[in-house]
């Protein structure tokens, strides 16, 4: 592979024996290489909460009790322009973005028409139990772990 090759970009993949350079087709093996991850991630979990016995085990009903009880002094405060404005003052300025194409840097240029805005959203997300569906989305990227980069099992999804 070359060198001057952009970082994200994987040339072929090693799928069932066979080399797979189409784009479309490496991209459509990630997804349900990272979908099958996540289903069986579930699984595991669910399997590890119940014993032999069919009790719950021990640490579930732990944390099971934790959120039946609520937590002494804790309560939701309204989020201010200040505060929006600290969290995104020592943002790193990179190029990279998520799903809204929105980097750091631009954030930072912005923060002194935007912090009032976003301030709005997060207080209607804390008290109104509504989080909008175009926040839920996130770009992935395969990230390659170690070993063979051919190999779909080599990568984990990341998160932008």
């Amino acid at each position: 592979m070359e060198k001057n090759l952009k970082r994200s970009e994987i040339q072929a993949l090693n799928v069932e024996g066979r080399y797979i350079t189409d784009q479309q087709i490496i991209f459509e093996t990630f997804i349900e290489y990272f979908v099958a991850i996540t289903e069986d991630f579930k699984r595991q979990s669910k399997n590890n909460l119940i014993n032999d016995d069919n009790s719950i085990d021990s640490h579930t009903h732990f944390v099971e009790q934790a959120f039946n009880k609520p937590y002494p002094g804790m309560e939701c405060k309204c989020t201010t322009t200040k505060e929006i404005e600290q969290i995104i003052k020592p943002l790193i300025t990179k190029k990279s973005y998520g799903y809204n194409e929105i980097s750091a840097k631009i954030l930072k240029i912005s923060y002194p028409f935007i912090s009032s805005p976003l301030n709005y959203i997060c207080n209607k997300i804390l008290f109104q139990d509504v989080f909008p569906d175009r926040l839920k989305y996130a770009v992935i990227k395969p990230l390659h772990k170690n070993g063979d980069r051919c190999k779909v099992s080599n990568y984990r999804p990341a998160s932008l």
